[in-house]
C-alpha cells in the first residue's frame, strides 16, 4: 500500500504545462454514473475539462463540426443523433442492450488548421471520443475491447482500484504514446504507454477522470482542397471513480 501511496503522490506531483488554447481543446463524454438499465442522458464538451472549460454555441462551440456517435449493439453499430445544447451535444442512449456499452464519438470534418505558430505545422485535426453509458457489472477483472474502434481511441483494461488503459491508432496498440490524465480537481500527469499501447495509474479521489492522448501522423494530403502536413489524432475515454482505497 505504501508503494502505491509513493506512486499516487507522485501522480499528483506531476502538473501538465499549459499550452495556447487554440490548440488545447478536445471533446470529452460525460456519462451518467448510475447503475440501471435505464435509458442515459450523454452530453460531449468541447474545451478542457482540466481547466474547468466548456465552450459555448455562438462562441468556440462553433468550431465542432458534424459528431458522428454510436453504441454497439447485438445486432451491431446502431448509430446515435446528438442535438446541440448551449455548452455540449447531448443525447439519451436507450436502456443497455449489449455487454458491451460503450459509446464512441468522433469528429472528423474540421477544416486545415495552421499552428505553424505553435510549432505544429498545417494539420488536418480529427477527433475522437469514448466512454461506458453504462458501467461494467465487474470492474476489477479485464474489459473487452469493441469490436469497432474509431481510428485513434483510448480503451479500458481494468477499472478498479487501479486503472489501466490502452492506446490504439488504426486498431493497433500505440506505444510510447503521451498519455495526459485529468484529475477531477484540475491535477493532471502526463504519462506514457509501455509496448503494449497501455498505461496505468491510481486514483486518489472519487469523481470524473479524462484521460488524453495525441499522435500526429505525418502523412500529408488535402482536404476540402486544402494541403495539410499531418493529420493530428485527439482521443479521451472518460471513467468516474465511485470510491477510491483509503
Amino acid at each position: 500500500m505504501e508503494k502505491y501511496r509513493n506512486l499516487s503522490i507522485a501522480f499528483l506531483a506531476g502538473i501538465v504545462l499549459m499550452i495556447p488554447t487554440a490548440q488545447a481543446h478536445y471533446l470529452w463524454i460525460e456519462a451518467p454514473s448510475n447503475k440501471s438499465d435505464d435509458p442515459a442522458k450523454l452530453e460531449v464538451y468541447y474545451g478542457e475539462f482540466e481547466e474547468s472549460l466548456r465552450e459555448r454555441a455562438g462562441g468556440r462551440l462553433d468550431e465542432v463540426s458534424k459528431i458522428d456517435a454510436w453504441v454497439l449493439t447485438p445486432q451491431g453499430k446502431k448509430e446515435i443523433n446528438l442535438e446541440k445544447q448551449d455548452n455540449h451535444f447531448e443525447t439519451v442512449v436507450p436502456k443497455k442492450s449489449s455487454d458491451d456499452p460503450i459509446i464512441q464519438v468522433h469528429e472528423l470534418k474540421r477544416p486545415v488548421q495552421d499552428w505553424q505558430k505553435y510549432d505544429i505545422g498545417i494539420v488536418k485535426p480529427m477527433y475522437y471520443a469514448s466512454a461506458f453509458y453504462f458501467p461494467p457489472a465487474d470492474i476489477g477483472s479485464d474489459l473487452p475491447l469493441p469490436e469497432i474502434k474509431t481510428t485513434m481511441a483510448i480503451y479500458p483494461i481494468r477499472l478498479g482500484s487501479e486503472i489501466t488503459v490502452k492506446v490504439f491508432f488504426k486498431d493497433k496498440e500505440l506505444s510510447n504514446a503521451k498519455v495526459n490524465v485529468h484529475a477531477p480537481n484540475g491535477w493532471s500527469k502526463e504519462l506514457k504507454t509501455d509496448e503494449s499501447g497501455s498505461v496505468r495509474f491510481r486514483p486518489l479521489w472519487p469523481g470524473q477522470y479524462v484521460i488524453e492522448v495525441i499522435h500526429l501522423e505525418k502523412t500529408p494530403g488535402k482536404f476540402e482542397g486544402v494541403a495539410y502536413e499531418a493529420i493530428r489524432h485527439r482521443a479521451t475515454f472518460t471513467w468516474n471513480v465511485d470510491k477510491v482505497e483509503s
